[in-house]
């Protein structure tokens, strides 16, 4: 989105190098995407309990590589 910070892992930003294409999408499908979120809310789907584990695995990635940057200054 506009004005925002966002960090990748390297593999992440080579794939997106490779085959991405940035694009606002912030605002765009929004219907849709209520729509999908309805249906996987009656699958049975958990969204807080992915949303948590989604982000415990986001900050170790992110705590392996800032110990890895730190081992780079030293």
């Amino acid at each position: 989105g506009l004005d925002t910070v966002n960090t990748v892992p390297d593999a992440t930003l080579d794939a997106f190098r490779d085959h991405g294409v940035a694009q606002s999408k912030l605002d765009t499908g929004i219907e849709e995407a209520v729509l999908v979120m309805v249906t996987l809310r009656k699958l049975g789907f958990d969204f807080n309990r992915v949303g948590e584990q989604l982000q415990q695995e986001g900050l170790k990635l992110f705590d392996e590589a800032f110990e890895k940057l730190l081992q780079l200054t030293a």
